[in-house]
């Protein structure tokens, strides 16, 4: 006869979500962070900050496929960033519209602050300079 071994309890999280979709332990920070980790989500939010658009207008905008975008969007909507707000028809297909929540202008203004101190962005004349006075460790007094 075989024997069987006992079950363990399971280590995964838990997969349950409240009423607006979202796990329970999701908190405003941690929904940001996750809204701007991938560049297509913030590629949308910067789209739809400038007012209802569909996915297919920002996959020509940021060079993506339109699957892609509409994962984003859906993600985006799951976190309550975004909301559908009309359908179109279009050659046979329905276009689905969206704009940003109250939720999604904060993200999409903590994502301009974020872009504001790029330090790629800033001005070789705020980097401070290394000193050439003193010879470093590589320098001539050491060779």
């Amino acid at each position: 006869m075989l024997a069987v071994a006992p079950r363990r309890p399971s280590t995964r999280r838990s997969t349950r979500r409240t009423a607006g979709g979202r796990r329970p332990a999701d908190t405003w920070p941690t929904r940001v962070a996750k809204a701007l980790s991938h560049t297509a989500r913030i590629s949308v939010l910067q789209a739809l900050g400038e007012g209802q658009t569909s996915p297919s207008d920002v996959a020509a905008a940021a060079s993506l496929s339109v699957g892609v975008v509409a994962y984003h969007v859906r993600e985006l909507k799951s976190a309550g960033f975004v909301r559908g707000v009309s359908t179109q028809r279009v050659r046979g297909a329905v276009e689905h519209f969206y704009e940003l929540t109250d939720d999604g202008r904060a993200a999409v203004k903590a994502l301009e602050a974020v872009l504001r101190h790029d330090p790629r962005q800033r001005s070789q004349g705020t980097r401070r300079k290394r000193s050439t006075s003193a010879p470093g460790p590589r320098g001539p007094a050491s060779r």
